[in-house]
């Protein structure tokens, strides 16, 4: 690496941005990786993660697959297990199911509970106006009633 891009690099670590830092250990031969990922562990979502675990010789797989793992990200939970070498597949596959199972089960008390609420709301509504009904009609007899008296 040469002094331009040690400095480009300086700045790239300066900034902290996850992309930046993943793009400069792709692109430039001789980059500090181990500098750059620290930045990536830090400032880096989970798709950055996988990425520069992915494609960057010499990236430390286990700390950031343990990141990854954390941010709890379904989409890069499977592509990491699916497309890193080194990866623990069954780990990052049990948190996947894990979220996706846990989301499945709000999902449903969300739905059960929005049902609920609008079957008592059809039933307030159903028994309101059954109750109108006999009141009118209670009303009716009762005036009948008066009339004929």
């Amino acid at each position: 690496m040469n002094e331009e891009q040690k400095i480009e690099q300086r700045e790239v670590l300066k900034k902290g941005d996850g992309w930046a830092c993943y793009l400069f250990a792709k692109c430039i031969k001789g980059a500090d990786i181990k500098r750059l990922q620290e930045a990536v562990l830090q400032k880096g979502n989970g798709w950055t993660l996988y990425k520069f675990a992915k494609d960057i010789k010499g990236a430390d797989i286990k700390r950031l697959q343990e990141v990854v793992l954390q941010k709890g990200d379904c989409w890069d939970l499977y592509k990491f297990a699916k497309c890193v070498k080194g990866a623990d597949k069954e780990k990052l596959m049990a948190r996947y199911n894990e979220i996706k199972q846990t989301k499945q089960e709000k999902e449903i008390l969300y739905s059960a509970g929005v049902l609920d609420g609008m079957i008592k709301a059809q039933k307030v509504a159903k028994d309101s106006s059954f109750n109108l009904i006999e009141k009118l009609k209670f009303d009716y007899i009762k005036k009948i009633n008066h009339q004929t008296i």
